[in-house]
């Protein structure tokens, strides 16, 4: 046997089976469906939610906005400065 050959033939991977695909397509939806839910919730409660907290609308909205660039990725990373 050659150097550097494996002892056994490395086959190519095999695609999912189609009840495996389904299972994983099913749970994405369901995974989608619970996070629409959600945030459908959370905008029907809005109003219950700030008169219950005592919070004016301008800081709901920036409390909102900065919930919403936190998950969704929108902080920017500065590279450090070069030296002089």
């Amino acid at each position: 046997m050659p150097a550097g050959t494996p002892a056994h033939p490395v086959s190519a991977p095999q695609a999912p089976s189609r009840r495996y695909s389904n299972y994983v397509l099913g749970v994405l939806v369901l995974v989608y469906v619970f996070n629409f839910i959600d945030r459908q919730i959370l905008s029907i409660l809005a109003e219950d939610i700030r008169n219950d907290l005592g919070v004016s609308d301008a800081q709901s909205v920036t409390a909102s906005a900065s919930g919403r660039r936190r998950s969704s990725g929108e902080f920017t990373i500065r590279a450090p400065a070069k030296p002089a």
